[in-house]
């Protein structure tokens, strides 16, 4: 089982790299991320104004902050230094 740091805001898998907006939105693919108007020319302004990216998260980054999501977007808490344990959030 691999744990991802982040959740898509699109379809609620786990990720491990894709889109990030300053107000909390999360991206795993192009499809996710570009919806509802929202363009590349408008996300070309986000990302010059530090407002949205496209980078990669690792284990390390889920493991410091406690959680994580598996490919299916179940949550996972981590129990201790290497333990998963799936949550009902």
């Amino acid at each position: 089982m691999t744990i991802h740091a982040r959740q898509c805001s699109g379809c609620g898998q786990g990720m491990s790299e894709g889109y990030y907006g300053i107000d909390g939105t999360y991206g795993c693919s192009d499809d996710c991320w570009f919806t509802d108007g929202y363009t590349r020319e408008i996300y070309a302004v986000d990302f010059e104004n530090d407002a949205a990216y496209h980078t990669a998260w690792t284990i390390e980054d889920a493991m410091d902050e406690g959680e994580g999501w598996d490919d299916n977007g179940n949550h996972y808490t981590l129990t201790n230094e290497t333990q998963w344990k799936r949550s009902s959030k």
